[in-house]
Order: structure tokens, then C-alpha cells, then sequence
């Protein structure tokens, strides 16, 4: 099935980015050192930015991450944390334990086969 993507879907599918800056589609948050030294380690697919945070207890888990929002964190240094359960079980909250690099390759495909089938 094709879709019809508007000027306004794509406008925010573009939203901030300038002359300078190149579109990325997937954003992968770093959310501790050791995870930030993981990415820095290795080259991200095109088309991925990264982004360091801090995580919060009140971030709705389950729900911003797992299209295109990740998060990468390190298990060791968010033990004991009220928001540990919440990073072992949401989607698209990856640890460096796992192969998160070909999640994000996995989920750049699919955000490329989704734009393939769009017409504008």
C-alpha cells in the first residue's frame, strides 16, 4: 500500500534542520558515559545522529523510543536506578550488552523502505 505524504508531513519530517545541518531520521540518545564511549567505538549508519541525555524517572519509556528514537545505556551504571525496570523492557532502549548497532541498522532499513513507498 502507498501513502500520500503532504507538504505539512514532510515539513515536520524535515523540522529543524538548517542549510548546514543534514536531515537524519534516527536519533540515538547515549544515556551514560560508557555507552557514548560505545558509539564513539564504532561508525553509526548514515542517517543517524547521536545525542547524550540524562535519563529521567518520569520519561514515558514505553512510548518515545523504538521507531526512530533510541537510547543506548550501559546496565552497570543505572543499577539500582527507580527507572532500571523501564530501560529493560522498553523498545528501542538498547544496552551495550546487546547488538544495538544492528538494531539502529535494522531500523535505519526500515525507515528507508517506509520513505521508498511514499509519494510526495
Amino acid at each position: 500500500m502507498t501513502s500520500i505524504i503532504s507538504d505539512e508531513e514532510l515539513s515536520a519530517l524535515l523540522d529543524g534542520v538548517g542549510e548546514s545541518e543534514e536531515f537524519r531520521p534516527l536519533t540515538l540518545y547515549a544515556l551514560d558515559e560508557a555507552s557514548f564511549r560505545a558509539v564513539s567505538a564504532h561508525s553509526l549508519p548514515h542517517g543517524v545522529v547521536l545525542l547524550c541525555a540524562d535519563p529521567q524517572l518520569d520519561w514515558q519509556w514505553m512510548h518515545w523510543f523504538g521507531s526512530t528514537q533510541f537510547a543506548l545505556y550501559d546496565p552497570a551504571q543505572h543499577v539500582g536506578r527507580l527507572y532500571m525496570t523501564a530501560l529493560a523492557q522498553a523498545p528501542g532502549v538498547l544496552s551495550i550488552d546487546e547488538p544495538w548497532l544492528e538494531s539502529l541498522e535494522q531500523a535505519m532499513a526500515r525507515w528507508s523502505q517506509w520513505l521508498a513507498g511514499q509519494q510526495i
